[in-house]
């Protein structure tokens, strides 16, 4: 059994050391059959040639694939190229919040988009029972991250309000300036239209990008 074993291997190395080697060999691949999944047996060429074309099947939805992903990620910079240029043309804080709100709404199909803007003291305050308040979202300041999936009750009342119950997912994006502090949160009624396996490169530049609209106008005292 060891012996056949080591043939075997020292075959497959020989053969994989010279691929050639069945070039000017027509008989011997005329001779060879391999067992098929139908149980008949089919020649050495005829499985390769059915090798090659599962594999270039393969690599043709590959290609459709990455096609589609770069379509989306360009369209995806459009939108946020449109969306940036707008902020940064608001002259006030409402202007602002309307802008990111209709873009995100209109261009990235959000069901709710809010922006909830506090004090450090707020945040680092505790949440009185039955009042939410920023302090419920203290981690996720700290973090400085993104969150996406879903969120506890509390936290959605705070948010969303009215809105609460119609709320099965949120992207939440803390936003951190100079001179803000605050969340943007987007809501979807999908429960798993927002989850944390997806990426969340796009949503850090959004965050950036709010932050500096918002620190270009002027903050209510």
């Amino acid at each position: 059994m060891t012996d056949n074993v080591i043939d075997e291997r020292q075959v497959i190395e020989y053969l994989q050391n010279h691929p050639d080697f069945f070039l000017d060999k027509d008989e011997l691949l005329s001779e060879i059959r391999l067992p098929h999944h139908t149980g008949s047996a089919v020649s050495l060429v005829e499985r390769q040639v059915s090798t090659l074309r599962n594999r270039l099947g393969d690599c043709q939805q590959q290609l459709a694939n990455l096609i589609d992903i770069a379509r989306d990620n360009d369209s995806l910079t459009s939108r946020l190229h449109r969306m940036t240029v707008e902020l940064f043309d608001a002259a006030t804080l409402d202007d602002v919040i309307d802008s990111l709100q209709n873009h995100l709404r209109d261009q990235f199909k959000a069901d709710a988009v809010e922006v909830k803007l506090f004090s450090s003291s707020e945040l680092n305050k505790a949440a009185e029972k039955g009042a939410p308040s920023p302090a419920l979202f203290k981690q996720l300041m700290q973090d400085g991250r993104p969150h996406l999936g879903s969120i506890e009750k509390p936290q959605l009342e705070y948010l969303f309000g009215d809105l609460t119950d119609e709320t099965g997912s949120v992207a939440l994006v803390p936003l951190n300036g100079l001179n803000l502090t605050g969340i943007l949160a987007i809501g979807n009624t999908n429960p798993s239209h927002f989850h944390s396996g997806q990426s969340t490169d796009f949503l850090r530049r959004l965050g950036d990008i709010v932050t500096k609209a918002f620190e270009a106008v002027e903050l209510p005292a």
